[in-house]
């Protein structure tokens, strides 16, 4: 949802750190070299307690799920097992890429790993895409003030994961500037559209593409647009991700 902004943030930050060290002779690494994907547990409970605390204030009722990337290869079927002291434990959902984790004090106290099968190249960064939803919502209807918090997650793991990255968004934060607040931040959409309806209250706003899409640039820093704003994506008039949209 949020891969090219924070992908352009870390290649920065590492970048950054690269330009500042003496260079030297590096073995050739194949481009399909690749290292499986395993995250730690802390980094992923700092996005869930942040969700927790901000949850009620802008999506109260909501859940919330991680879906585990494509990486660069990723044999079937895809696993995610937290790597407790007495054995894996799986934390897919069923649906096939998704996982929640659990509120464990247990697992901190271990600080385990989460393994998968997910390969990536050794020169990239990976990370899950946080997801927050609001129940009893159409599959092709989003709400704004979920969008926002699943946002914030995402930011959290990043700047847990990584003390580079989270200097660099307090560099930011200084001057007013977050990423979940600025344009140009592509969200995956339900399916392809082409157009899309906000509406809030009275208010509403129809926007149509010339071609379909399957990414949308949501207004999470407007706030004449609600938390409670829905965002309604369509296919040639049918619910987007319908069968027969097509």
């Amino acid at each position: 949802m949020y891969k090219y902004l924070f992908a352009g943030l870390v290649a920065t930050v590492m970048f950054a750190n690269d330009a500042n060290a003496t260079p030297e002779p590096a073995a050739p690494v194949p481009d399909h070299a690749t290292a499986p994907t395993i995250w730690r547990y802390s980094v992923l409970a700092a996005g869930l307690d942040l969700f927790d605390s901000a949850a009620p204030r802008h999506a109260p009722g909501s859940s919330l799920r991680f879906k585990a990337p494509h990486g660069d290869s990723a044999p079937a079927p895809l696993t995610v097992d937290l790597a407790l002291k007495g054995g894996r434990v799986s934390l897919l959902n069923g649906d096939g890429d998704s996982f929640t984790l659990p509120r464990d004090e247990n697992a901190r106290s271990e600080r385990p790993d989460i393994v998968t099968n997910i390969g990536h190249r050794r020169d990239h960064e990976v990370f899950p895409i946080v997801e927050v939803r609001t129940p009893g919502l159409p599959h092709n209807v989003l709400r704004l003030g979920d969008l926002r918090l699943a946002c914030a997650v995402q930011l959290e793991l990043f700047k847990s994961h990584m003390l580079k990255i989270r200097a660099l968004f307090g560099v930011m934060g200084m001057f007013g500037v977050s990423p979940c607040t600025e344009s140009g931040l592509a969200h995956e959409s339900p399916g392809m559209f082409d157009s899309v309806t906000l509406s809030a209250g009275t208010r509403s706003d129809v926007k149509t593409l010339p071609k379909p899409s399957g990414e949308y640039d949501a207004p999470l820093g407007d706030k004449t647009w609600p938390d409670d704003t829905l965002i309604e994506f369509k296919l040639n008039g049918a619910p987007a991700g319908a069968k027969g949209a097509l």
